[in-house]
Parts: structure tokens; C-alpha cells; sequence
């Protein structure tokens, strides 16, 4: 079957355009016509909403019916708050053969929308969760350098290499990201992390913390899921 059929059966579902939207000119095109992004979710703050699609007989299922008596966030924020969760609770234990490796299901989501969207109040629901379902050595802390970061993976210093990072206000950490020394060296590290890469480093304090006096430290492997809020305009 050609894209263009496939594209038209799948615009049957969309709601239609409101003419009031910019491109609105463009809501004659039968192939690719526009989302009406202004129709309002049922527990939606925001003006502009995306619909959530999950499937229906899971326990995702669940976790919505919860989240929606206790937070006003958009259908969006609901799946993308729970789904790094769900990430850091399989961890390790499932994988896909991938370059040579091994590839875990990890995610890393950023809710981006307007102040007062529910954006915190929607992931603080869902790292309550997170807190009743993983031990505490499983959560990044909000603060560290790139050095203590390597020990929140390292079984031998009480870390794990299993973790899970939650910022509901992750606006100051994706400026130290951008403009600190420390923040780009972090954003480097988690970049490999993204990738469930290998840790290694070799610092000569290592010798005297370690076991064997060796000043090299490795972890194989590694999952790291993560779940920031932020604005549009550090988005």
C-alpha cells in the first residue's frame, strides 16, 4: 500500500482543523491535513494539548485513571511522566541486541509548556510512584559533579547503575548544560548515558578509596532514564 493511502486512512481520525489556527489555509490538503491542536483534553490547563495514545488493557491504563483525579495536566504530560517510571523500574532486565551491545529501555522525556501548565504538579505525581517502586540509591540526585555522578553508578560506593533522574524544574539544569564548565562536562556524560554506554575513569584519589589501590574504575554497563519539566523557551 502507498504512504498517500496510509496517510489519508490515518487523517480520518484527526479532528478537524480550526480555521482560526495559523495554516489554517492549508485544511483542504486531503494527504496531510492539520491537527486541531486547540481542542482542549477533558483535564487539560494549557491551550494547546496533543492527545495522549497508550494502550487501553495495560497498566498505563491504571496509572491515568489515577493521574487525572489529581492533576489537571494534559494527556501528553500524563504518558510522558510515567513512561521514564515504568523505564527505570525494568532497568536492565529487558534489552535488544543493538551495535555489539546491548540496549536498554530507557527514555528520557522533557515536558516543555507555559508556566502554571501542571507540568510539575504532574511529574511530582508521578516520582511518588517512582519513590514506592525503586530503592533510594536509584534516584540522581538534583545536585552533583561529574565525578560524584560516576559513584551514584558505582556498586562498590552505594550507586547503582540502574538510575533515574527527575527535575520537575529542570530549567536551571539545562542552563548549567549550556553555559557552565561543570554543566557541559555532566552533559557529555549523559549523552552516553543515553546510549546505556560504559562508565570508566582514572583519578589517582581513586587509589586510596579503592580496595585493590587501583586508580582506574570501570561499570559495563548502565540504564538511566530521566524525567525533567521545563519552559518552551529552555526547551
Amino acid at each position: 500500500m502507498s504512504a498517500v493511502p496510509l496517510a489519508k486512512e490515518w487523517a480520518d481520525t484527526m479532528p478537524d482543523v480550526d480555521p482560526a489556527l495559523p495554516g489554517a489555509e492549508n485544511a483542504d490538503d486531503a494527504d496531510f491535513p492539520l491537527i486541531k491542536w486547540n481542542e482542549i483534553s477533558a483535564n487539560s490547563a494549557g491551550s494547546y494539548v496533543q492527545k495522549s495514545i497508550l494502550p487501553e488493557d495495560s497498566i498505563l491504563a491504571d496509572w491515568f485513571n489515577f493521574a487525572r483525579e489529581h492533576t489537571e495536566g494534559a494527556d501528553c504530560y500524563l504518558s510522558g511522566a510515567i513512561l521514564p517510571i515504568v523505564a527505570a523500574m525494568l532497568g536492565r532486565r529487558v534489552w535488544i541486541p543493538l551495535s555489539g551491545g546491548r540496549k536498554f529501555p530507557n527514555i528520557f522525556a522533557l515536558i516543555a509548556g507555559k508556566p502554571g501548565d501542571r507540568k510539575s504538579t504532574t511529574i511530582r505525581l508521578a516520582a511518588v510512584v517512582a519513590r514506592l517502586c525503586l530503592p533510594t540509591n536509584a534516584f540522581i540526585p538534583a545536585s552533583f559533579s561529574p565525578e560524584s555522578l560516576f559513584d551514584e553508578y558505582d556498586d562498590a560506593r552505594g550507586g547503582r547503575p540502574d538510575k533515574l533522574w527527575i527535575a520537575d524544574d529542570a530549567n536551571s539544569v539545562l542552563t548549567d548544560w549550556q553555559k557552565t564548565q561543570n554543566g557541559e562536562r555532566n552533559a557529555t556524560r549523559f549523552l552516553e548515558l543515553y546510549d546505556c554506554g560504559h562508565l570508566t575513569e582514572s583519578f589517582r584519589r581513586n587509589k586510596k578509596e579503592s580496595s585493590n589501590g587501583d586508580a582506574r574504575r570501570d561499570i559495563p554497563e548502565t540504564s538511566t532514564s530521566i524525567l525533567f519539566g521545563a519552559t518552551f523557551s529552555v526547551a
